[in-house]
């Protein structure tokens, strides 16, 4: 399971790069206190802060209207928020696949979380006991 979480680490970095802005922008800025100063940058602010020409294109590509009922509201929202939905359908893709057993946790559901399993305590083996003991073929060369 090393790959999920690789995937959510890659997921995480753009969340973790706002913060990292974030917390440069409130060091750097020493005109209030440290509480005052740290804040989430929009992700509007930084659009147009950090990248002016695609942003004026993306506006010109869009019609008045979508503008402003689609992107507009997402603009205005905290930076950090919107970097942090690919994470959260991760995890909980993650979690409904591992409640299910389905994917990467197949047969390990929720039925077989609660499911009795048979102990076989005569004997030590890495089988389930389900099937009966063949005999182990050893040959020579």
């Amino acid at each position: 399971m090393r790959d999920h979480a690789l995937l959510l680490f890659i997921l995480a970095l753009p969340a973790l790069a706002v913060l990292g802005h974030d917390g440069y922008m409130a060091y750097n800025n020493t005109e209030y206190e440290l509480a005052e100063r740290f804040y989430l940058s929009d992700l509007g602010w930084l659009w147009t802060k950090y990248s002016p020409d695609s942003f004026e294109w993306a506006k010109f590509a869009f019609e008045e209207t979508t503008w402003t009922q689609f992107v507009d509201p997402i603009l205005e929202q905290k930076a950090f928020y919107i970097a942090s939905i690919p994470v959260g359908i991760a995890l909980l893709t993650l979690l409904v696949m591992r409640i299910f057993g389905v994917g990467a946790y197949q047969g390990q559901g929720l039925s077989t979380m609660f499911a009795g399993r048979k102990k076989s305590g005569d004997s030590f083996s890495f089988r389930d006991g389900s099937e009966p003991k063949k005999r182990a073929k050893y040959k020579r060369k």
